[in-house]
């Protein structure tokens, strides 16, 4: 968006319009990181703090695919 200062033929609805672009992309990013978020309490909730970590179920979903296999 800086950018776009720069060149003196932009438009302020130029602008305003790469203003909401960014804000669309930035809710996107939200929505997502709330989401991990949401998962990720559901996974703190089901581990006790005890015990090895190979037996914690937190590291067994983070955990790569091909070394559960």
């Amino acid at each position: 968006m800086l950018a776009l200062r720069v060149n003196p033929g932009t438009t302020c609805a130029e602008v305003r319009s790469q203003a909401t672009t960014k804000i669309a992309d930035i809710e996107a990013k939200i929505e997502v990181l709330q989401r991990m978020k949401k998962a990720l309490v559901k996974l703190t909730r089901t581990c006790q703090g005890r015990g090895p970590t190979s037996e914690c179920p937190i590291q067994g979903v983070l955990e790569p695919q091909e070394k559960r296999s």
